[in-house]
C-alpha cells in the first residue's frame, strides 16, 4: 500500500509537471527494492487513483513469474537494477532478535563514525570502507544516468544505507546520521551537480573531523549534492 501511494503520488506530479519526468527507475538487487520499483511504475503508467482498483491490480501483477512482461502502459519507467545502492550488510548478526541485532549494528556504526572504517560485524558483515565506496560510486552512477536520460531519476533503496548516502552529501557526522528518519516509501530529492564534485577525506567530519581515525589515504569523490527534501512522507498519511 505504501509503494502503491508512493507511485499514485509521482504519478500527479507527472502529470502536473512541466519539466521533464524521469523516465527510469533504479533500484538495488533485493526484492523489496524491485517490487517498490516495479509498483511505482505500473502506477505512473496507470495514471489511476482507486486505490482498492490499485491494490487488486498490483497484487494480481506481483503473482506473475514476470510482473512486467505483459504491461505497455504509456508512461511506464524503465527499470534497471544498479547494485551499489543495495542495503548495508551486516553480516549473520541480521539473523538475531532486533533488539540483540540494533544494539551490534549501532557498536559497528559507532566504529564508523570515529573512522575507523574497515571495522565489521563478525567476520562476514560489510566494512564501512566498501559502504562509503558503494555510496559514492552510487552517487557518479545516479548523476551521469540522469543526464543521459532526461536530467533526473528515481532510485529505491534502504534505510541504513540511505542514512550514510544523506550523511556523505551533507557531510553530517555519521554520529548524528544515525538518528535521521527514513521512513518506508519516504521521499528524498537531492540535486546532484553535473559540473563540481565535492571530495571526503579521512579528517571529514563525517568520521569526526581531527579526531578521526580513518587512514590517510582514504578519499571519495562524486558530484556536489545538495538535499531539497529528505523523509517526505505526506502521501503515507494513516499508514505510517
Amino acid at each position: 500500500m505504501q509503494a502503491i501511494r508512493l507511485g499514485e503520488t509521482l504519478s500527479m506530479l507527472k502529470q502536473n509537471s512541466a519539466t521533464e519526468f524521469p523516465r527510469v527507475a533504479l533500484h538495488s538487487t533485493l526484492q523489496r527494492a524491485r517490487e517498490t520499483a516495479t509498483v511505482v511504475s505500473l502506477m505512473i503508467g496507470k495514471g489511476s487513483y482507486n486505490e482498492r482498483e490499485n491494490v487488486a491490480y498490483v497484487d494480481e501483477v506481483l503473482s506473475r513469474d514476470n510482473p512486467l512482461s505483459n504491461n505497455d502502459f504509456k508512461g511506464m519507467l524503465q527499470l534497471k537494477t544498479l547494485p551499489s545502492l543495495g542495503e548495508v550488510d551486516f553480516g549473520s548478526i541480521e539473523g538475531k532478535s532486533v533488539n540483540d541485532a540494533k544494539a551490534e549494528m549501532m557498536t559497528t556504526w559507532a566504529k564508523w563514525s570515529l573512522g575507523k572504517i574497515d571495522a565489521t560485524d563478525g567476520n562476514d558483515g560489510e566494512s564501512g570502507r566498501n559502504v562509503f565506496q558503494r555510496v559514492s560510486l552510487a552517487l557518479n552512477s545516479l548523476t551521469e544516468i540522469a543526464a543521459s536520460t532526461g536530467g533526473s531519476v528515481i532510485a529505491v533503496t534502504h534505510s541504513a544505507y540511505l542514512r550514510i548516502f544523506l550523511s556523505l552529501a551533507l557531510e553530517l557526522p555519521l554520529v548524528e546520521a544515525a538518528t535521521l528518519e527514513q521512513k518506508n516509501c519516504c521521499v528524498n530529492v537531492l540535486d546532484l551537480s553535473l559540473t563540481e564534485t565535492v571530495t571526503i577525506d579521512a579528517k571529514s567530519k563525517v568520521f569526526g573531523g581531527r579526531l578521526s581515525m580513518a587512514p590517510n589515504d582514504f578519499i571519495l569523490e562524486f558530484p556536489k549534492t545538495k538535499v531539497i527534501v529528505m523523509n517526505e512522507i505526506r502521501h503515507l498519511t494513516e499508514l505510517v
